[in-house]
């Protein structure tokens, strides 16, 4: 609930209670890396992580899994398999991630955020994960994003309430173009026949150079909070 949350301090003092170097948050939308946050990880494997690896994440599914859902790579591969994988071999082995836990955050078909702690050392997981610390921390983070969605769900009911007295829609974009939610006002207007739409989940438009000016104000908007008018 803090304004700014410590984050940084939040992380490291978990990381140590994870028996992990390092960790981050990460979140992927439509198989892009939209947000990563890393502490105490090498900047060098997050450049490779974002720019490559991501496409071969050996913890990646592509069914949804539950909030609080803890994964393993011990456990996405046998030694066979690790011998020769690719991802574990040229990116987990060469910046000394012998393995890494992560906690799911959240999950959707299009979308998937997860906390993520890497460890030098490989160890069986399934009695320390069960352990009183850890599930106090997971029931922490999962009582957090209860609280979020909470809050969130009630900033849009009020907001459409007064629009709609005004004839006005709403429409919530992701900073990468991502519908995340229209009001009954907002989807006529973003129909086939019109120019700016919904289309495969993301705000679109059939010009190219008018879809590039909506994506440019809403990163400028995302970024500096500024409104802007097309």
């Amino acid at each position: 609930p803090d304004p700014i949350p410590p984050w940084g301090e939040i992380m490291r003092s978990t990381c140590t209670l994870m028996r992990s170097f390092g960790g981050g948050f990460l979140a992927l939308e439509h198989g892009k890396v939209v947000e990563i946050q890393e502490f105490d990880l090498d900047p060098a494997a997050v450049h490779e992580y974002t720019s490559h690896y991501h496409t071969q994440d050996i913890l990646m599914s592509a069914s949804p899994r539950p909030s609080g859902t803890w994964l393993d790579t011990q456990k996405a591969l046998t030694n066979a398999q690790r011998s020769c994988n690719a991802y574990y071999q040229d990116f987990m082995l060469k910046h000394s991630m012998g393995q890494y836990l992560s906690l799911v955050v959240e999950e959707t078909p299009s979308y998937g955020a997860a906390i993520n702690f890497q460890r030098e050392k490989a160890e069986d997981s399934d009695d320390f994960l069960r352990s009183p610390a850890i599930v106090a921390f997971k029931n922490a983070i999962l009582h957090a994003l209860g609280e979020r969605r909470k809050r969130l769900s009630e900033w849009v009911v009020t907001a459409e309430e007064v629009l709609v007295r005004f004839d006005e829609a709403l429409c919530l974009v992701h900073a990468a173009g991502s519908i995340v939610h229209a009001s009954p006002l907002a989807a006529p207007m973003l129909e086939e026949h019109s120019g700016l739409r919904i289309r495969g989940g993301q705000f679109w438009h059939p010009v190219r150079e008018v879809r590039q000016l909506v994506d440019d104000a809403l990163a400028r908007m995302a970024a500096g909070g500024q409104s802007a008018r097309l």
